[in-house]
């Protein structure tokens, strides 16, 4: 809004000095005089009065009620417009002047100034703040993100029993070994890409976790496999029998531990009793993850569970009241899938101690996928927020975050991309530690971009993180 105001000023200097010429009139100030003529009365104009005054003449004294000027004033006769009044006689006071039509008008020009500033402030109405449609944002992240991936996600857990079974069978096979291998990685990736969402059909029936148990910080995957395979129960090796116990047991975690051994090599072996029972085990939790993420194409495909309350949401609904709840509900779900990539994996692992022990703490490293794990979790963020429309809802003005936040996505995930070796010898090496640094920075960067520039432009409030205490 703009204050308009219209300032009218006439200088009260201008106004004491101007004055007509006239013979014995002087332009300048009665201090720069010594002496006046015989005979002369002049009228002086204080300069913070608006009186005349008279001037003494010579030789007279200072005669009860004569006021003596004290600071600068104008030798001049009254201005022409105005009568000047008959010069008093000793001892007489001249009355106050009235005052001049300059400051009159110098008054009127200031109340009018006033007056007009104040009516433009009820006239101008404030400028309205442009509405935030927050109604296509859940959905859109549903439609276009979750459905497709978990799909892809379904698909590629599909591959998993029949590479187990061959490497099972075949042990000596590097082949088989290897073709399992890139089915686990594959799998890794697809289910990192589905697991930043952490809403809707995930949060139903424990299925992030069914998954796989990430956070770990508590070592909990790898004590229940060692001790169930310590003391091997047959309901572990059937879908049914797995479904009943543990989530620690069910997902990709645990897959990893029983097929892959501490220094990432296939250790999938049905020759043995024990390798019989691992392989059991090992295509039980295949067939449970391809149940899990059918079930879960399903659920966010015809929205049930979680997923329907978010696309919702009314003054009935338990969960969410009204679209922009439910915007924020995803969105700080987003922010933890960030916060546990960045402050629950790379954070720690860049802590001062053991190389190994260090990079065991990542996610999927036992089998060497801490990279896949990383990157593909970083970049599916960045195409959640793509697909949600989230930058697109914002103002006009904060419409630049689209093309700052697909810039330090794509600069960290390249730079995951680009590590050849495995996480335990880039944290031993200096220079490839440093590059690790660098890209935990600029994910801290992707991280205020989304949680303080984004979260504002939307009028987002929240910014809870699930892990927080973890």
């Amino acid at each position: 809004m703009r204050l308009f105001g219209i300032g009218l000023s006439i200088s009260s200097a201008s106004v004491r000095h101007f004055r007509v010429e006239a013979s014995g009139c002087s332009n300048k100030p009665a201090s720069d005089h010594t002496a006046f003529g015989p005979g002369k009365r002049f009228w002086f104009r204080l300069s913070d009065s608006r009186a005349l005054v008279p001037s003494p003449l010579k030789g007279e004294g200072q005669g009860e009620g004569v006021r003596r000027p004290q600071k600068k004033y104008n030798l001049c006769p009254p201005h022409p417009a105005r009568s000047a009044p008959a010069s008093p006689t000793r001892g007489e006071v001249q009355p106050p002047a009235r005052p001049g039509i300059h400051n009159r008008l110098t008054n009127v020009f200031a109340r009018v100034a006033l007056a007009l500033a104040a009516l433009s402030l009820l006239a101008v109405p404030v400028s309205a703040q442009p509405t935030i449609d927050y109604s296509p944002i859940v959905r859109n992240l549903v439609e276009n993100y979750a459905v497709p991936k978990s799909a892809v996600l379904a698909e590629t857990f599909a591959k998993l029993p029949e590479a187990i079974d061959a490497a099972c069978a075949d042990p000596a096979s590097a082949e088989k070994k290897a073709a399992f291998a890139n089915a686990f990685r594959e799998s890794v990736d697809a289910y990192v890409r589905v697991a930043v969402l952490r809403f809707g059909a995930l949060a139903d029936e424990n299925r992030l976790e069914r998954l796989a148990f990430i956070p770990d910080a508590r070592s909990v995957v790898r004590r229940q496999v060692d001790r169930l395979m310590a003391k091997p129960d047959p309901k572990a090796t059937k879908p049914e029998g797995l479904r009943e116990k543990s989530v620690a047991l069910q997902g990709l975690s645990a897959l990893e531990w029983v097929a892959f051994s501490s220094h990432g090599d296939v250790v999938l072996d049905g020759s043995s009793e024990k390798g019989a029972f691992a392989c059991g085990y090992a295509g039980a939790i295949a067939a449970r993850l391809t149940n899990t993420a059918e079930n879960l194409k399903e659920a966010y495909g015809k929205g049930e569970g979680q997923t329907g309350l978010l696309l919702s949401p009314s003054p009935e609904n338990p969960l969410v009241k009204t679209q922009k709840e439910a915007v924020e509900e995803v969105f700080n779900a987003l922010l933890t899938g960030l916060a546990l990539l960045r402050d629950q994996v790379l954070e720690r692992v860049l802590e001062q101690s053991d190389p190994r022990a260090r990079a065991a703490r990542a996610p999927f490293s036992r089998s060497g996928n801490e990279f896949v794990y990383l990157a593909g979790g970083l970049g599916a963020l960045g195409e959640a927020i793509a697909a949600g429309g989230f930058v697109e809802a914002a103002p006009e003005d904060g419409r630049w975050l689209s093309g700052s936040l697909s810039f330090e996505n794509k600069l960290a995930v390249d730079a995951l991309n680009g590590f050849s070796e495995p996480l335990s010898a880039v944290l031993g090496d200096e220079k490839a530690r440093r590059r690790l640094e660098v890209i935990a920075l600029g994910t801290a960067n992707f991280r205020d971009l989304m949680g303080k520039q984004l979260a504002g432009y939307l009028e987002l409030s929240g910014g809870f993180n699930a892990l927080d205490g973890d």
